[in-house]
């Protein structure tokens, strides 16, 4: 199977498909960061590790995402760049995920 960056020709395929079809997996709407990025990710097929690739991050960082453990991230704006390239690789909207990631973790007042 031939991979760009890290991730699967076949997941890049997949991601495709979902955008024509309308799949449900793609469907907006709020809710947690972590299930729906790790959803989107399972459902291609995807590895954490394949992910960290092709982010150039340690895998620890796509768990932590994936499981809303954002102390374990160097901060804000570098969770809000790794948020935007997790779904660009996975072919979701990364506005939502940065919406998503926002909702998640707020600002401290």
């Amino acid at each position: 199977m031939e991979e760009h960056g890290g991730i699967p020709s076949a997941a890049r395929e997949l991601v495709t498909a979902n955008h024509r079809s309308g799949s449900p997996i793609n469907a907006g709407g709020a809710g947690p960061l972590g299930p729906w990025l790790r959803q989107h990710r399972e459902a291609l097929g995807v590895t954490v590790d394949q992910v960290a690739e092709f982010l150039k991050v340690q895998p620890f960082y796509v768990e932590a995402l994936e499981a809303e453990a954002f102390r374990m991230l160097p901060g804000r704006a570098y969770a809000v760049g790794y948020v935007r390239s997790m779904a660009h690789a996975l072919g979701i909207d990364a506005g939502e995920a940065v919406v998503r990631l926002q909702s998640a973790w707020p600002h401290e007042t």
